[in-house]
């Protein structure tokens, strides 16, 4: 339920509200009725004191009709309803109505004092809710001074005050439902207000946000968003536009740039295509070749005519044979690709490979170097993509070579006794800002009839496939070495 921003912030907002307008109000109307109350009390307190003080002094005098005058003038207040002077049985004896006189007050305001009425024995001041009244009721204690008249009895009456609320307590207790009504009102408003300028603001804004977000999550790059102004979201709004633009800038070029490697592959397929039924045509006519060569070479041994050829022949005959060797090799690599995993022996495969493209390599004006310095290194893996990461290795070395140089293929054991194939070359070089860059897709520094991009991020693949771990070093002007680590179990001999 509180998971959205929008409904922390309303819950926030209204708790805040509350506390800053209900809390006061409340304290307000608290202090000011019990400002009210004190002085309700202290009034009929006083003019308690004054009745007993009358009281005290008609008693005194004896002339006991002038309580009933006392009765009736203290009456006259406004704000006094009843004074009552009733005895232990509740007979009223005096009061400001006179039809009282003689009557039980238990008849007369029912429930106004307690059934039992020896139980009070001091002075009780409460407020009646039901009828907003201030009730009081003070025992008439006998002193000493008239225990003459009215022998010992400690009590021999009650008196009964009852005053209304005043004119600023009425409005006072009116105002409060008035007041709580209008606070009510003003947290409801101003919760409506920040609910407005948040939705408009913030909700929004943000809800546009994310929506945008989705369509570029779908593949929709052309949304924008309004980014007028110098607020927090049209910042960002400007950002976002930005970053969208720039994706669909970069979507656009690798797919022009996928599309060129599209057709750059299919050109490539059909060259493979039409080199391996060129390989295959050169091999038949070489098999001819080679045969009647053979022929002649046999029958120099026996005529004297073609003795003084034979050497030549020989030469013909090896050259033949190396051309077969080559074509042999297309042939090889032309085939569709296994993937299956199996021990193999790494020497075996990279001796192929130097063999096929040995003749290029010295065609460069290239000095190869093999250090091989295992009898056999096997592996764990698929040979073909092996021979694929060897091929890739040796193309980027030799144009690292375009004016000739010393290309070193090694295969070794290193210091905790894992297989390595290393390729060095003492060409260009890579700078050193570019080297955490190479094994990324589509980037390269050769011009576009000559890379893709894709080598080095095949090769990685491949390693990462095999548990290898690839290593480049490399300094402009002083050559680059990769390193391939085989760091799965691995047998040597």
């Amino acid at each position: 339920m509180f998971k959205t921003i929008k409904s922390k912030f309303i819950v926030l907002s209204i708790i805040l509200i509350i506390f800053s307008v209900g809390i006061p109000v409340w304290f307000l109307l608290s202090q000011v009725e019990k400002n009210f109350q004190d002085r309700s009390i202290l009034m009929v307190e006083t003019v308690i004191d004054l009745m007993i003080e009358g009281l005290n002094d008609s008693m005194m005098k004896g002339d006991e009709k002038n309580i009933q005058k006392i009765v009736e003038q203290i009456s006259q207040n406004q704000s006094i309803e009843h004074i009552r002077i009733f005895n232990e049985e509740g007979t009223i004896k005096y009061t400001d109505d006179p039809k009282e006189i003689g009557k039980s007050i238990n008849i007369i305001s029912p429930g106004h004092v307690e059934e039992n009425i020896l139980k009070i024995d001091k002075r009780e001041v409460y407020l009646d809710k039901h009828s907003n009244v201030y009730k009081a009721i003070q025992p008439i204690i006998i002193e000493e001074r008239c225990q003459p008249c009215h022998g010992e009895n400690k009590i021999i009456s009650y008196l009964d005050v009852d005053t209304d609320l005043t004119k600023a307590e009425i409005n006072f207790y009116t105002g409060s439902f008035h007041l709580i009504f209008l606070g009510t009102l003003l947290i409801f408003l101003l919760a409506l207000v920040f609910y407005s300028m948040f939705n408009k603001y913030v909700n929004k804004p943000l809800n546009s946000f994310i929506l945008a977000l989705d369509a570029i999550e779908k593949g929709n790059l052309n949304m924008r968003l309004p980014a007028e102004g110098g607020d927090e979201f049209s910042i960002l709004n400007y950002h976002y536009n930005r970053m969208a633009k720039e994706l669909n800038d970069s979507r656009e070029k690798i797919d022009e740039m996928h599309y060129e490697q599209l057709q750059r592959a299919d050109k490539m397929v059909t060259l493979g295509e039409l080199t391996a039924s060129m390989a295959h045509d050169i091999n038949n006519h070489s098999a001819i070749v080679m045969s009647r060569t053979d022929y002649l070479i046999y029958e120099a041994d026996n005529n004297s005519n073609l003795k003084p050829y034979q050497d030549d022949l020989e030469v013909i005959n090896n050259q033949i044979d190396k051309i077969s060797k080559v074509t042999g090799n297309i042939l090889k690599h032309s085939k569709k690709l296994s993937k299956t995993f199996a021990e193999f022996d790494l020497v075996i495969h990279v001796e192929n490979i130097i063999d096929m493209l040995e003749p290029l390599i010295k065609k460069k004006k290239i000095y190869l170097i093999r250090e091989i310095k295992l009898s056999k290194a096997l592996v764990y893996g698929d040979p073909n993509q092996i021979e694929q990461v060897l091929l890739n290795l040796i193309s980027n070395a030799v144009d690292a070579l375009p004016n000739g140089g010393e290309l070193k293929v090694i295969v070794q054991k290193n210091s905790e006794d894992k297989i390595q194939l290393i390729i060095n070359d003492n060409g260009i070089g890579i700078e050193e800002e570019s080297l955490d860059k190479i094994f990324s897709p589509f980037y390269t520094e050769k011009t576009s009839d000559k890379g893709t991009g894709l080598g080095l991020y095949i090769v990685q693949n491949i390693c990462k496939n095999h548990n290898a771990e690839i290593n480049c070093k490399s300094k402009i002007n002083e050559g680059t070495t990769f390193t391939i680590t085989f760091l799965g179990e691995l047998k040597n001999a």
